[in-house]
């Protein structure tokens, strides 16, 4: 691959100042981690909460950088030891200017854009998005979970002229991070899956939420088209004040695009009616529970927006395989099936889990294991004892959990009449996987579930691996 960017773009895009190199150098990447970089790279020093990135800068020149980008006053303490002709950018926020130098690359390739964000089904309803546009456009989208200040950026430095639309995923933990990656993105078509609580550590309630999400829509342009879940009321609030084209989704009429003849088909997922104005035909959606047909509704949405036909918005759903870790069913022996939603967790999509494991399990014996909910701030208490309560009044037969707010999770059990011989609480993810292989019954079902880094992969690894032995 030839080399793409130019040392007098980057000093354009971020107002830099070259302390040393030749300004006619061009780069064949822009990294930010020294342990994968290749040479003619450029490496960009970022600073986060535990580490520096300053202190891989002379290992990254080892590995054949051709030039770093770093912080002002990291300047003097390695000059010496960078020979003159490597290119040393400096600025006063290495973090700023990554997402700068996206935005001047992103206004390079006049494409359409797509944004996703929202409390739950961002991964989901971007893969879905991607799968119906990707039948009629050459699409980037963001790798994996690629959604934050530093994800989004490198997303966009992968544009190349081939690409004829984006489906980037954004995510926050904090107010005006969404603000800042739709600058940078400059989204033509933004989507907000739905409000609820998640992360809200540094955004206070419900309402600090919103207003986070809603930094999606007050950015983008007038021109743009806001993709408007109709169904839920603070999503549908946002988006009467967007000054552009709207297109709602939901289950419900009067909406743009909406579903009806819903019918559930067990682990074989969902078949439904999509109807889009006056038009409608059916499909067959292979992930399971009601939430993903609202992550389905919203990406026929974005073909809508896009002019896309009905049979290709088909044959798009239908072609999306469920992601794993996210309600992915394992099969183990005796007729047993564990349903795997290990990546993450917020009430909402604890509830919604639930309410899919009930579905399921019919008359079966359905057994919940979880791990804690993180980033619910002074909620997590109050969060983690009502999903206690909830799974006491889903008729639950057994109930494991591990974590800092496991004590919250059995006590609401408990006070909604759950017995306490039902409870188990782990210390490890082993305990958990002894506990659970002890259990189990033939024809179980069982939902592991908890916050990223909860790790309940690590159940999931420790179950299989005990069974086949």
């Amino acid at each position: 691959m030839g080399m793409k960017y130019k040392v007098s773009d980057i000093l354009e895009a971020t107002s830099g100042l070259l302390l040393s190199g030749d300004q006619n150098v061009s780069f064949r990447a822009i990294s930010t981690d020294s342990r994968t970089m290749e040479a003619g790279d450029i490496f960009v020093a970022l600073k986060g909460r535990n580490y520096d990135g300053h202190d891989f800068a002379k290992a990254a020149l080892k590995k054949g950088a051709q030039g770093l980008l770093i912080n002002n006053e990291y300047w003097k303490g390695m000059k010496d030891d960078i020979l003159s002709d490597k290119v040393v950018i400096a600025v006063s926020d290495t973090l700023k200017a990554l997402g700068d130098i996206a935005a001047f690359w992103r206004k390079r390739h006049p494409i359409q854009v797509v944004a996703v964000t929202g409390s739950n089904g961002k991964t989901t309803t971007k893969e879905l998005i991607s799968s119906i546009l990707a039948r009629n456009y050459r699409v980037l989208k963001t790798p994996g979970n690629f959604n934050n200040l530093v994800g989004l950026p490198l997303t966009l430095l992968q544009l190349n002229q081939s690409h004829e639309v984006g489906v980037l995923e954004m995510g926050m933990n904090r107010f005006g991070e969404i603000r800042r990656l739709t600058e940078i993105a400059r989204p033509d078509i933004g989507v907000i899956t739905n409000i609820q609580m998640a992360h809200a550590a540094n955004l206070g309630d419900i309402e600090g939420i919103m207003a986070a999400k809603g930094e999606l829509f007050e950015g983008m342009d007038d021109r743009g088209i806001a993709i408007v879940n109709s169904d839920d009321q603070r999503v549908y609030n946002l988006g009467t004040m967007f000054k552009g084209k709207r297109i709602t989704f939901g289950l419900g009429v009067p909406c743009d695009v909406w579903a009806s003849k819903i019918e559930n088909l067990g682990v074989g997922g969902i078949a439904f009616t999509l109807h889009i104005m006056r038009e409608d035909i059916r499909i067959h959606l292979k992930s399971l529970g009601i939430y993903n047909l609202y992550n389905a509704l919203a990406a026929a949405a974005v073909a809508v927006a896009l002019n896309m036909e009905m049979e290709t918005i088909k044959g798009g759903i239908e072609d999306f395989k469920p992601l794993s870790k996210r309600m992915e069913i394992l099969e183990m022996p005796d007729g047993i099936k564990v349903i795997n939603d290990s990546y993450n967790a917020n009430p909402g999509s604890m509830v919604a889990a639930l309410k899919t494991l009930t579905d399921l399990k019919n008359d079966g014996r359905g057994i919940v294991v979880l791990g804690d909910m993180l980033e619910l701030g002074d909620a997590s208490k109050s969060a983690h004892y009502h999903i206690g309560k909830s799974i006491a009044q889903s008729k639950i037969d057994h109930l494991m959990v591990i974590g800092d707010y496991a004590e919250s999770v059995l006590k609401g059990a408990m006070d909604a009449g759950m017995s306490t011989h039902k409870l188990f609480r782990g210390r490890t993810h082993k305990d958990l996987s002894l506990k659970l292989k002890e259990t189990m019954k033939a024809g179980d079902w069982v939902l592991v579930k908890g916050s990223r880094n909860m790790h309940m992969e690590i159940l999931i690894d420790e179950l299989t691996k005990n069974l086949q032995t």
